[in-house]
């Protein structure tokens, strides 16, 4: 068995192996509506691009040194993710990066932390 204990280096690896996998947007209709909450019950959804590719979200699992855990979800392609009733901020994968062009890290803002995903569309209900 494979889980997760929270020490994932604070900034993402090349190799993606902290990573515990990506969402493509629409990729093949295996999540055509996307939608991804944080624990406050903000919701996003991807801008789809003007491109045949749309974003793809890495969720990158890690707990902050308070032992605050979570997923933040980064965008590996170009894109952008907004808040579904349009209200607040939204993420790109261009914020996501210093102006070194070097990743932030996760524990930065600029990375949505994720508490519910469905490819049911916004917002999230749990029974």
């Amino acid at each position: 068995m494979i889980y997760m204990d929270g020490r994932t280096p604070n900034f993402v690896t090349i190799d993606g192996v902290s990573a515990a996998g990506s969402i493509l947007h629409n990729a093949y209709n295996a999540c055509p509506d996307l939608c991804m909450c944080t624990s406050t019950g903000s919701c996003y959804v991807v801008i789809p691009t003007t491109t045949s590719k749309n974003p793809e979200i890495v969720m990158y699992p890690h707990c902050d040194t308070n032992g605050v855990c979570f997923f933040a979800a980064f965008i590996s392609t170009p894109g952008a993710m907004k808040p579904y009733d349009n209200v607040g901020q939204s993420y790109t994968d261009v914020l996501q990066y210093d102006t070194n062009g070097a990743r932030l890290p996760i524990t930065d803002p600029s990375y949505v932390r994720v508490a519910s995903v469905s490819c049911k569309g916004c917002p999230i209900t749990i029974e």
